[in-house]
């Protein structure tokens, strides 16, 4: 069974579907190093340069206004990743093309092999199934699930 506890202390993290950037400021509130976002909404994304402003964590935020099946693994160029957060509007994104989209977009980074990635999905569907990633423990919040993975060994 995957633990969902992780050590943020000095972590890299990737948020993914950023929205307005909650869970990338928590994991910098508790001690991340460094946190990319990904967010295609400009609304969204304007809301997040704004927080990293008023929370002045400029050098440790990256901002890429992008949908994730269209960025570059190279674009995120972050050191070995710690910590994936994945929240995409779900009723706006099939889980196929959510998986296709996060197969392509990791085949080109790379990750602690103590790394995990936490997706957010609705209960009603089962959890991806993300190639060279373990699944783990799904947790049921009512109409949301988390489901934890980590890395093939």
């Amino acid at each position: 069974m995957v633990s969902a506890r992780l050590e943020l202390e000095g972590a890299r993290v990737l948020d993914l579907y950023a929205g307005t950037g909650a869970l990338g400021f928590e994991a910098l509130s508790r001690g991340a190093a460094e946190v990319v976002f990904v967010e295609a909404a400009s609304r969204a994304a304007k809301a997040i340069r704004n927080n990293v402003a008023e929370l002045g964590v400029a050098s440790q935020v990256r901002l890429i206004v992008n949908a994730i099946d269209r960025v570059a693994s190279a674009q995120i160029a972050l050191e070995a990743i710690d910590l994936v957060l994945v929240d995409p509007p779900y009723a706006d994104v099939p889980s196929g093309a959510l998986t296709k989209a996060m197969q392509r977009l990791f085949s080109g980074l790379v990750f602690t092999p103590n790394a995990l990635l936490v997706l957010e999905h609705s209960s009603r569907d089962a959890p991806a199934l993300i190639e060279r990633w373990d699944l783990g423990e799904s947790r049921r919040h009512g109409d949301t699930t988390l489901s934890f993975y980590t890395p093939v060994a």
